[in-house]
């Protein structure tokens, strides 16, 4: 078990002075205007979110919110919350709801059925391409018209705290009526998920889809495709391809790689790369290659130039006359290109171009040669 340093310490009570200091300054202003400090303290979160701090200063609210530490300031609204509603709960005054039952009642069920039916309706509406999968608008709708019947009762009695209402009949009647909205409307939400996670047609989400994806696909087939995952799930293709994108999915794309079994491969590496990041002083960096076979060839008849309305000619046959290697050296620095054409390709070549490469390069200088010639280079000699 791991317990929060002194640094976590001293950056939670930093974020609480924060927090602390606006939602108290926000809603002060609020309460002299006539509303719910509450608001104020809403507001508090929008500014230190990610909606403004975090979209205007990003450097800013990560020092201020990292992520590894979410958890502290989760855990005390939490703790917040819970204080909150049994402090509310001790405020509620049973004989006066079971007076006003009726209308706690009708008026819980007004507050689930309107926006029940409001949410309904816009999720039937909207168009395809804010939905992930269209052909499950349905749940979609479903989804979206439980979330907005679902009350936030810590919300609505800091509200009627704020507004020395709670005490009262009409609070009592709003107390209750929220927590009748809340109960089913959580009831329904719990039925909801079952449903969609647990019935016949789970493997149709995103989730399985991303799943199918990442595993082995039917068949003999090599990777999938867009409509064998589509008739695979279920569902279309342009879901399929929405839910790839959304995720950053390309199962027909394949990124090479080779791993050096070179015993001397990270010396090397560590060697080059220090010649960019750190490149030494009164040194020559060199890059070497060479490239053998290269046939001196030369047409059986000339060919005629390039002209207006007419192509350039060549034979299509033509004279060998015998074969060369190119041994080159480019300095990185300086653009200057050191060549050798020889005869033949072996390492007593490669060697005696070396010592031409020493020779033209200026005394007192240390050359460095990055060269991938394997055969070559991997000579004793």
């Amino acid at each position: 078990m791991t317990f929060p340093s002194e640094h976590d310490f001293a950056l939670l009570l930093f974020q609480l002075f924060s927090i602390l200091c606006l939602a108290a300054t926000f809603g002060e202003l609020l309460r002299r205007w006539g509303y719910p400090s509450v608001i104020g303290e809403i507001l508090t979160g929008i500014i230190l979110g990610p909606s403004v701090l975090g979209h205007f200063w990003p450097a800013g609210a990560a020092a201020l919110f990292p992520v590894a530490h979410t958890r502290y300031l989760g855990s005390l609204a939490w703790l917040g919350s819970v204080f909150l509603l049994l402090l509310a709960g001790t405020e509620v005054d049973l004989v006066v709801l079971r007076k006003e039952r009726r209308v706690v009642l009708w008026t819980s069920l007004l507050g689930i059925v309107i926006p029940y039916a409001f949410g309904f309706a816009l999720g039937l509406r909207l168009p395809d391409h804010y939905l992930v999968t269209p052909e499950n608008r349905t749940v979609f709708a479903l989804l979206l018209a439980t979330t907005l019947s679902i009350s936030a009762i810590p919300v609505v009695a800091k509200i009627l705290m704020d507004l020395r209402l709670l005490k009262t009949s009409v609070g009592q009647t709003i107390i209750g009526s929220a927590v009748v909205n809340d109960f089913v409307g959580w009831i329904f939400f719990a039925v909801l998920l079952s449903l969609i996670t647990g019935g016949p047609g789970h493997e149709t989400s995103v989730a399985g889809i991303v799943a199918l994806t990442l595993g082995e696909p039917p068949g003999e087939t090599t990777h999938w495709t867009g409509r064998v995952m589509a008739k695979a799930a279920g569902v279309s293709l342009t879901s399929v391809q929405r839910i790839w994108r959304a995720h950053g999915l390309a199962p027909h794309r394949i990124r090479t790689f080779k791993l050096s079994n070179d015993p001397k491969f990270a010396a090397k590496v560590r060697d080059i790369v220090g010649l960019y990041v750190d490149p030494p002083a009164h040194a020559v960096v060199l890059s070497v290659d060479e490239k053998s076979q290269i046939q001196a060839l030369d047409r059986t008849q000339p060919g005629l130039p390039l002209k207006k309305g007419r192509a350039g000619t060549m034979t299509h046959d033509y004279k060998r006359n015998g074969t060369t290697t190119l041994f080159a050296a480019f300095d990185v620095l300086e653009g200057k290109v050191i060549g050798r054409c020889m005869q033949r390709h072996r390492h007593q070549e490669f060697i005696r171009f070396l010592n031409a490469i020493e020779r033209e390069v200026p005394a007192g200088k240390t050359v460095h040669a990055s060269s991938t010639t394997t055969p070559l280079t991997s000579t004793p000699r």
